[in-house]
């Protein structure tokens, strides 16, 4: 049986992995550490010089600082599994496959047997590894500073990672090269390559439906970040079947990506309609249907309907996607909150209108006046 170590914080879906986490039973037959020997000074840990605060706290031991293994692993972009059955911890990235024994002072890493500097330790639960051999295991640069009482790990990795149901993402942030583990303890498995160019600060999220994920990546830059550029990948059966880029100036609201039937990506210029095996089915010029050369964010999506947003002037705008009709939503509100959506240019220009749902044919919106401070909803019937 395989078991993640305590719960990864990768992301919020990281929850659904905690079921298998590893309890005080299983390793109630190793030695714990009491707490004299912990030193009486909090430990700091500095990464990439940034504070990286665990929730297992370092300590140290007979002069050996000692750190908790699954956190720093997860920090450094790996995947931590527990195998209850030979009692070992399972260590994986793209370049790298680590294996731990409790109770060896000994790990293997490609193969190729490592020794360490003492013998891995649990203490409430937790593994922990002398310091050293945490991150320079997993290709980082190590130093203790017994004055400040301070680890101070630095690294290169050019990995993004995102988790998934019971999968486990990597993005080469330099080569776009993206792995899937899946299940998440197996070994990553090469998909393919994003057509990517990262400017500055990247984020990456799954949108996962229909047995049909995402990979989204948004790219921030620019002073004071005004740029952010949406990759998107489709993950077809282990495969990238299809990609695209979309700019946005300023104002970005993230894309629908699923209709309740069908994938739905966007370039920013039009709506692409895919079904589970990545095949079109159906694609809408948004320039054509609005009249409008700009980019496109798609806000909302129906069998009849799609809930676009221009990139420049910032008002929502519905499509009858039978018949090419276009309303702009903001002119349902008054006149006061008309003349504001269409002056207003802070923080962007346009409104701020939200879709909330659809029901019996009627489409709810709200948003919040400037004028009297509150939040408001209203109604659009569809035709």
């Amino acid at each position: 049986m395989k078991s993640t170590l305590p719960r990864l914080k990768l992301s919020a879906i990281s929850a659904c992995l905690a079921a298998g986490l590893l309890a005080g039973s299983v390793i109630s037959s190793y030695h714990s550490v009491s707490a004299a020997a912990t030193a009486s000074q909090a430990i700091t840990i500095m990464m990439n010089g940034a504070l990286y605060t665990p929730e297992s706290n370092p300590y140290v031991s007979k002069g050996t600082v000692y750190l908790p293994l699954r956190e720093i692993s997860s920090a450094l972009k790996a995947v931590v599994v527990w195998q209850s059955h030979t009692k070992k911890v399972i260590i994986t990235r793209p370049d790298q496959t680590i294996v731990l024994t409790l109770g060896k002072a000994t790990v293997t890493r490609n193969g190729a047997e490592v020794k360490l500097s003492a013998t891995p330790i649990v203490k409430e639960s937790h593994v922990y590894v002398p310091f050293r051999a945490a991150a320079e295991i997993l290709g980082a640069s190590v130093n203790w500073n017994s004055k400040s009482q301070t680890v101070d790990i630095t690294h290169k990795l050019d990995f993004d990672t995102v988790i998934g149901v019971n999968s486990f993402y990597w993005l080469n942030r330099k080569n776009g090269q993206v792995f899937l583990a899946k299940p998440y303890d197996s070994q990553p498995n090469l998909l393919g390559a994003m057509n990517i160019d990262l400017q500055r600060f990247s984020t990456m999220k799954l949108a996962s439906s229909g047995g049909v994920d995402q990979l989204i990546v948004e790219d921030y830059y620019g002073e004071p970040l005004l740029n952010t550029d949406v990759y998107t990948a489709l993950i077809v059966k282990g495969a990238i079947v299809k990609q695209t880029k979309v700019h946005y100036w300023q104002r970005y609201t993230p894309n629908v990506t699923f209709d309740g039937r069908h994938q739905v990506m966007t370039d920013g210029k039009a709506i692409f309609l895919l079904d589970a095996t990545g095949k079109l089915t159906k694609e809408y010029d948004l320039v054509a249907m609005t009249g409008n050369d700009e980019t496109f964010s798609v806000e909302g999506i129906g069998q009849t309907y799609a809930l676009v947003r221009p990139n420049t002037t910032g008002l929502l705008t519905l499509i009858d996607l039978e018949t090419g009709d276009t309303t702009q939503i903001y002119k349902q509100l008054n006149a006061q909150e008309q003349e504001y959506a269409e002056t207003n240019d802070v923080p962007y220009h346009g409104d701020h209108i939200k879709f909330e749902s659809e029901k019996d044919g009627q489409l709810h919106f709200s948003y919040h006046s400037i004028f009297d401070n509150k939040d408001h909803m209203f109604s659009f019937k569809l035709k």
